[in-house]
């Protein structure tokens, strides 16, 4: 492997990682919607970077939103007109409530407007850096987000990745990147910490 692909995944790591199988990585490559990062002449392997990993779990959610591969393509294309898309998507979601309106109904619970929201605990890989600019911190996300995959993959039903900046200390974030149940290690906490 050369220096250029240790920053890389293999389609097999991506696929795991996924939880889908190389096949529909090639047939998003045969469709448009992604493109290997780069190639190895000598094998013809292919190898992809965090950020066509991250398009690919934004293809997979929005293909379970229902979204044809046509217009997701042309949505990252920037040339789909967005406002039927948002108006199906707005069915579904109105339709949604009204089942959910319909649930608590028969379950005799109420269902509040306002509500508090806990997230459950979520196991994450947790790096802090001191860090200023955007630059510097979306450098130390994809470093963070390449360190927690290789040596522990994700947790796809979490949130991927996000940053934490404290008050009362601007100076500094964390990168957050939710791994598998399960993961140990110097920097896999449980988030949120008690």
């Amino acid at each position: 492997m050369s220096k250029n692909e240790e920053n890389l995944f293999s389609i097999g790591e991506i696929a795991k990682a996924l939880g889908v199988t190389r096949r529909i990585i090639l047939h998003y490559e045969e469709r448009g919607l992604i493109q290997p990062d780069t190639r190895n002449t000598a094998t013809g392997n292919r190898y992809y970077g965090i950020d066509t990993f991250t398009l690919l779990r934004s293809i997979r959610s929005l293909q379970n939103l229902g979204l044809t591969l046509d217009e997701i393509r042309d949505y990252f294309n920037d040339s789909a007109d967005l406002l039927p898309l948002i108006q199906r998507l707005e069915k579904m979601r109105d339709e949604l409530n009204l089942n959910i309106e319909k649930l608590y109904e028969r379950a005799k619970i109420s269902s509040e407007q306002v509500k508090e929201i806990f997230l459950p605990p979520q196991l994450v890989y947790r790096r802090i850096y001191p860090s200023g600019s955007v630059a510097e911190r979306t450098v130390l996300l994809r470093n963070t987000a390449l360190e927690a995959m290789r040596s522990y993959g994700t947790d796809i039903t979490r949130r991927m990745y996000f940053i934490e900046y404290p008050i009362d200390r601007s100076g500094e974030a964390a990168f957050c990147v939710a791994v598998p149940a399960g993961s140990q290690g110097e920097f896999v906490v449980e988030l949120p910490e008690v």
